[in-house]
């Protein structure tokens, strides 16, 4: 005969797991750990590509219901590092990120659906120089982890295309600065 008391406690001990498994976390995007990068066609005859080294922001995930899922990204735009201090300056200024105008760039999301086996369908409003357009980018999964003193810590990928002129930088030609910009922000973000 099995033990009620046993079998109530078993119960308890799996009800009480149950909500913290299902529940959607919260974390805090790692700033050492993330990066925002850019590649864009220079001259017509190469990829040129830079980095900004200031990502914050932060990540709601419910593995369960993807849907409960969010993201806000914020990229402060005078953070941008081309490994030369001139063009910096440039690439800052009024022709390119209007940085002192316009010092964040973001992307908050709106909608963030499972695609397939570790890739999500997000879509969100992204603003640059005070503009802002709705995109949907796909997000892949890279990991989660819970390693000790670490703590819980999640990872996403994303690489996504936009035209530099739908946010008025309207710099050279396309053959001088191309027109379409990659961006490729790698998030690791952690948990409390």
């Amino acid at each position: 005969m099995r033990n009620p008391v046993h079998q109530g406690a078993l119960v308890l001990i799996l009800a009480a797991g149950l909500p913290a498994a299902l529940a959607a976390e919260t974390y805090k995007i790692d700033g050492t750990h993330s990066s925002a990068h850019f590649r864009v066609r220079h001259l017509s005859a190469s990829i040129f590509q830079g980095r900004f080294n200031d990502v914050s922001g932060s990540l709601t995930f419910d593995e369960a219901d993807p849907a409960k899922s969010s993201v806000t990204v914020e990229v402060k735009a005078g953070s941008v590092d081309t490994r030369d201090e001139e063009l910096d300056g440039h690439v800052k200024g009024p022709d390119f990120l209007n940085a002192k105008q316009f010092p964040v760039v973001t992307f908050q999301s709106t909608r963030f659906q499972k695609k397939g086996d570790g890739t999500y369908e997000v879509t969100g409003n992204f603003t640059l120089r005070g503009i802002t357009q709705e995109l949907t980018v796909e997000a892949r999964h890279v990991g989660s982890s819970n390693l000790g003193r670490f703590g819980p810590r999640i990872g996403f990928s994303t690489t996504f295309i936009i035209n530099r002129r739908d946010f008025q930088v309207n710099y050279g030609t396309d053959e001088t600065v191309g027109d379409e910009v990659t961006l490729v922000i790698d998030i690791e973000a952690k948990g409390k």
